[in-house]
């Protein structure tokens, strides 16, 4: 078993790896792009990371667009020398229009995992300071992704202390100079274009992988490689367009045709053309979709998909429109037109995001399509004198708020709005629904980088044709007419308070299938009885639903029958008298495949309860991964999740269960592929050998009291990964130097 430390590589495919650090995102990359040309580029520039002056210094990748910056930066980012070099990583993506507040963000959000509700309380200066006190006196990596100027650097360089430690700052850009104008010391490394064999190679690796490239291939394929000016980003593109047939010569001899007077006098965005128009009129829509997103931003998937679904932009066939979505996404990952970037425990793809070239493509199409239209702040702040009309039917605006209101936009046909504004800034229910009366055929309403500093706006309930609404503020109740909404399908709620009261009237909303609340969900029961009218039969996901210890609780999970991922925290009730209480019957739920669950009191009666009187979580048979915060149970408990037949992933966090000591006892935990455990207290833990037969990953993190991962995990075929963070020096030692510790060394490395 080879056994690495701060690495954990992908289970749905290997060439995908990411870097897991206990909720925060990180960025992956494809190995094939590792293993052709880039290989001596990433050893030098790990040798300028982490060897040399101890002092901050700024490593430069420098090159032309396309020429593999971000790939070859995020390999050594990666890298299991620099996660063990370096206490703290950070990545963010600078572009040529940033915002100082974006980039703290997205560097603080890494370091200390701290989330946008909490961050839209703070000013700029507030988010610096705390940034500069998280990273004081660690040795840290930051990650400056394609920056253009030293604007950037300026705005954030205060936060990012010289403690003479080794930290380091890792600029990707197009300008060879700029490292050596920011004042520190600094290397440069310059990228240059694959050569003509290399170009080759990495197009052969491209489409058929390990298997090897037929001969009959190679003189139409040599010509098209050499047609890519050595670029990675259009071999990977052409790539992914001669993979659809890639055993069908025909094909080959129809994509070098059609391509080969273009490229060879345009170059990349030429084979971009070529990729495009090759693609089916459903993939071409969703790629168009990138085009309302920032250059370089990290894009949640789920959320993604679900508004391709709301826009209308695929077709049911003879599959849910779910399932139509996530083949669409995948076919454009393996097109090269997207990239993952993150992945989860069970290897499906979290976030992504598109190449800077594609994204400029993706816009210029877009618009010449007239399929959406991008208006950026320049072009609302110029149109005081009378209000914006917009002839298209998706808009997505980016402007500060008041400019926009002083705008005054608005089409009675737009059917899609997506506002991105200044998450610190805040509106009032009067000024808001000017907006929301322009407005009345909306099927997307996106307002979540909008802060609403006000009551739930009841206007946005005569925008009866919604499909998809998000939206954030200090909002701690939503109205009951919301069940007007009758056509809406994804509700999200970003709220600032501790927690959201819905009314019963979501019982109504019968089109309704994923619900997403920041904080906790308080579902009033209201006077409705529990009958066939009073459950939502096709809300399929749920976050963050409140439940507490009460018998009657139930009454709510009956609510939600075709529940499959839930999100809920378990709270102590008001009123709780330590009479006819139960853990939820969660069982109920015959469809729930993951459960995330976490726990919210402060009476010290009702922790009692949990560490003393608990007899059973009630779970369902068909549960695949379950997430535990903060329960503060007895280890006892954890045998009867060890039972679940079908769990495949269990992850364990922040005291879910405070004990010195875990004992697996036999046949526990049979088809369990991934096990995360951290925060706890546990010194002494023993393995069954008859216990966690299919494991393939493990990951254990801040368990500074625990003496030795149990020995019988070298003899589990499957494991191919333990990976460690924060635990005793013990510990590590043993991994480290398998054949010093009995039970790591049979299988070798």
């Amino acid at each position: 078993m080879k056994i690495k430390q701060n690495q954990i590589s992908s289970t749905r495919n290997p060439s995908i790896q990411k870097s897991y650090s206990f909720g925060r995102p990180r960025a992956s990359i494809s190995s094939t792009d590792e293993v052709v040309g880039l290989v001596e580029d990433a050893k030098a520039v790990l040798d300028k990371l982490t060897r040399g002056s101890m002092k901050l210094n700024i490593v430069s990748i420098a090159g032309m667009p396309g020429v593999g910056k971000t790939t070859l930066a995020m390999k050594v980012y990666n890298d299991p020398s620099v996660q063990c070099y370096f206490i703290k990583r950070a990545w963010c993506y600078v572009s040529q229009v940033y915002r100082r507040r974006d980039l703290l963000f997205d560097i603080l959000r890494s370091v200390i995992g701290i989330d946008q509700v909490e961050i839209s309380k703070k000013d700029d200066d507030e988010i610096a300071n705390q940034l500069r006190q998280s990273l004081k006196g660690q040795k840290y990596i930051i990650v400056m992704d394609d920056i253009w100027n030293l604007g950037a650097w300026d705005a954030v360089k205060y936060s990012l202390p010289d403690d003479s430690n080794g930290s380091r700052i890792l600029f990707t850009s197009r300008n060879h100079k700029l490292a050596e104008m920011s004042g520190l010391p600094f290397h440069v490394h310059p990228l240059n274009e694959l050569s003509n064999d290399k170009s080759w190679d990495l197009l052969q690796k491209k489409v058929f992988h390990s298997d090897g490239c037929p001969s009959k291939f190679s003189n139409i394929g040599e010509k098209m490689a050499r047609n890519c000016k050595g670029l990675p980003l259009a071999i990977a593109v052409v790539a992914g367009l001669l993979e659809i047939k890639k055993n069908d010569i025909h094909w080959w001899k129809q994509i070098e045709k059609n391509s080969n007077s273009r490229i060879s006098t345009e170059g990349c965005m030429a084979i971009l053309e070529l990729s495009y128009n090759y693609l089916p009129d459903t993939l071409k829509a969703c790629f168009l979709y990138f085009a309302a997103y920032r250059q370089g931003e990290v894009i949640a998937v789920r959320k993604l998909m679900l508004l391709w679904i709301a826009e209308g932009l695929l077709q049911p066939e003879k599959r849910s429109l779910e399932a139509v979505a996530k083949e669409s996404f995948l076919e454009l990952i393996d097109r090269s037109l997207v990239i993952a970037t993150s992945r989860s425990s069970k290897g499906g793809i979290k976030a992504c995001r598109v190449h800077d070239l594609l994204h400029y493509f993706c816009r210029e199409k877009a618009k010449e399509e007239s399929f959406l239209h991008v208006v950026e702040r320049t072009e609302v702040s110029q149109c005081f004198s009378s209000p914006i009309r917009f002839d298209q039917y998706r808009l997505c605006l980016y402007s500060e708020w008041e400019t926009l209101i002083k705008s005054k936009p608005s089409n009675p046909n737009v059917s899609s709005l997506m506002l991105f504004a200044d998450t610190k800034e805040s509106t009032h229910n009067s000024v808001a629904s000017q907006i929301f009366q322009s407005f009345k055929l909306l099927k997307v309403l996106n307002l979540e980088s909008i802060n609403l500093d006000c009551p739930f706006p009841e206007e946005i309930v005569l925008i009866v044709h919604l499909r998809y609404l998000a939206i954030r503020g200090n909002i701690m109740t939503v109205p009951s007419c919301i069940s007007n909404l009758w056509n809406l399908e994804t509700f999200v709620l970003q709220g600032s308070y501790d927690f959201v009261q819905l009314p019963d009237t979501i019982c109504k909303m019968k089109s309704l299938k994923h619900v997403f609340v920041s904080e906790r969900a308080v579902v009033s029961l209201g006077d409705m009885e529990l009958e066939e009218s009073s459950q939502l039969n096709n809300v399929e996901t749920f976050s963050s639903l409140s439940v507490d210890q009460r018998a009657d609780s139930w009454m709510l999970l009956r609510r939600f029958p075709k529940l499959r991922k839930l999100r809920c925290v378990f709270t102590e009730s008001e009123n709780y008298t330590g009479k006819g209480i139960q853990f939820p019957l969660l069982a109920l739920l015959k469809d729930l495949e993951s459960l995330k669950m976490s726990t919210y009191g402060s009476g010290q009666l009702f922790y009692s309860w949990m560490r003393v009187q608990f007899q059973g979580f009630n779970l369902p048979s068909t549960l695949k991964k379950l997430t535990l915060h903060k329960f503060g149970l007895p280890w006892r408990a954890v045998s009867e999740l060890g039972k679940l037949p079908c769990l495949e992933v269990l992850k364990l966090r922040e005291q879910a269960f405070p004990g010195q000591r875990w004992e697996v006892d036999d046949e526990q935990f049979l088809n369990l592929k991934f096990l995360e455990l951290s925060s706890s207290e546990i010194e002494e833990w023993n393995v069954s050998a008859e216990s966690f037969t299919c494991l393939q990953q493990l990951v254990v993190g801040d368990f500074s009291r625990l003496k030795e991962i149990p020995s019988i995990f070298g003899q589990i075929s499957t494991l191919t990964i333990i990976r460690l963070h924060g635990c005793s020096n013990q510990v590590e030692f043993c991994l480290a130097n398998p054949q010093r510790s009995t039970g790591y060394g049979k299988r070798g490395t």
